[in-house]
């Protein structure tokens, strides 16, 4: 469970979005919404984000493998992985360049060397 400081952090470098009813039930081109591929791809993308904000947050403590794996997860454009971040976001009706810009924009707010290059 997260302290009262430490959900202030994370709600600050994810932000709030405004998500209306016919966003949450519209369902994918692909019609994935009911499936379980569509529930488990949902799974992975929330555990990423989860990742990239434990990792971007200074005070907490994330391996330098996870912390590579998770940036370069989100920056790679490669499709042909079934659950690449880019094939993800098409199935789960997301533009993967705003999401991207969103987490990149907040964790360089938070913490600035998060954004420094891979190694």
């Amino acid at each position: 469970m997260l302290s009262a400081a430490q959900d202030d952090r994370l709600g600050n470098l994810i932000g709030v979005e405004v998500v209306l009813p016919e966003q949450f039930t519209r369902s994918a081109p692909c019609g994935a919404r009911h499936s379980s591929i569509h529930r488990l791809m949902l799974g992975v993308l929330r555990d990423a984000i989860d990742l990239y904000c434990r990792a971007a947050d200074p005070s907490r403590y994330v391996s330098p493998r996870e912390r590579r794996e998770v940036r370069s997860w989100f920056e790679s454009r490669d499709r042909r992985w079934l659950f690449s971040f880019e094939r993800i976001c098409e199935a789960l009706d997301l533009n993967s360049d705003y999401v991207r810009r969103g987490l990149h924009s907040k964790a360089g707010r938070f913490n600035p060397a998060f954004l420094a290059p891979v190694r």
